[in-house]
């Protein structure tokens, strides 16, 4: 069995913003639990107006607060809604954490900070 490869840090509008760019990537996203049904193991995550549908199924029973900040670690699928014929992105979360605390534009900036650094790595 291989190893489960790391998530790309990414925040919900970017991955609003290319969802061809993400499917089928393994990445790491801050939100808010908006929602949360253990039967369907759905929920809805949210962050600066930006929404994701969370697959719960890999994560088993857990404890979760709705309103709470977590990271959650998955792989982004596309999911064609045949009533509608609109695609949409799917996280199927295989870790979560609550992240309540976390000063979210700190956060950001540090994350951007980092993508430069090794931007400038790869570039050197």
């Amino acid at each position: 069995m291989g190893a489960v490869p790391h998530g790309d840090i990414v925040f919900l509008d970017e991955i609003e913003k290319d969802i061809v760019k993400w499917s089928g990537r393994m990445v790491r996203v801050l939100a808010v639990l908006e929602s949360y049904d253990p039967q369907e193991n759905r929920a809805s995550i949210e962050l600066e107006g930006y929404r994701l549908a969370v697959d719960t199924s890999l994560l088993g029973v857990f404890s979760y607060h709705l309103n709470s900040l977590y990271q959650w670690i998955g792989e982004l699928h596309v999911n064609n809604n045949k009533a509608t014929h609109e695609e949409s992105l799917i996280l199927h979360a295989r870790i979560m954490s609550n992240s309540d605390g976390l000063d979210i534009q700190l956060y950001r900036k540090a994350v951007q900070l980092r993508r430069e650094y090794y931007n400038k790595k790869e570039n050197d």
